[in-house]
């Protein structure tokens, strides 16, 4: 299978390492809003937080539409490329549940929102791709899983992806730091796994 992630390496601009250190400062600014807002970047508030002029923001990342998918994208080259070292041929529940944690991380504060990642999945080839790569490479995991006895098969493998999802977009607390959300999000996360095991 071709590696969605080798034709992206090259993708970025090539820049020099100051205008590149600021484009990723840029970029890790757009994604902190973005989780906070769960999708709703206003471009002004973006360069009130990152201390930098409009102008810049349009020179270096775009449009609002051309900042989220490169949000999105970046965000999720980064999910399959834990996804893709996830070990497959060792206990089937560990890499799935190696696995899940990916996913979770991935989803943190919003990025795996419906509405948003439908919106930059129809634009972006690049992003539709990478979904495309990370959801494979979760089935093939949970399939593993299932096939081994580890793990329940009620569930079919999209299912189990999208409740892995939901324990975030749903279910994560309003009005807490982001270390108390994740300690929130982590331990649903092992109720959910506790859930999911097999008892076969």
């Amino acid at each position: 299978m071709l590696n969605p992630l080798s034709k992206h390496v090259s993708d970025e601009p090539k820049l020099r390492s100051d205008a590149r250190r600021n484009r990723e400062m840029l970029i890790q600014v757009a994604e902190q809003l973005l989780r906070e807002t769960a999708g709703n970047l206003r471009i002004e508030e973006l360069a009130d937080r990152a201390g930098v002029g409009m102008g810049t923001i349009y020179r270096n990342l775009g449009d609002k539409d051309q900042i989220i998918e490169t949000v999105i994208r970046l965000c999720n080259e980064r999910a399959l490329h834990a996804l893709l070292h996830v070990p497959i041929d060792g206990d089937a529940w560990d890499s799935f549940e190696a696995a899940a944690n990916v996913i979770v991380a991935s989803s943190f504060g919003n990025l795996w929102n419906p509405q948003l990642i439908a919106l930059v999945d129809r634009t972006s080839p690049d992003v539709h791709e990478l979904i495309v790569g990370i959801t494979d490479r979760m089935d093939a995991i949970i399939m593993r899983a299932q096939t081994e006895g580890r793990l329940r098969t009620d569930l079919n493998p999209r299912e189990i992806l999208d409740l892995l999802t939901r324990i975030v977009r749903e279910m994560i607390p309003d009005g807490r730091s982001d270390d108390e959300k994740r300690d929130t999000v982590h331990r649903m996360l092992r109720v959910v796994l506790d859930g999911l095991r097999s008892v076969s």
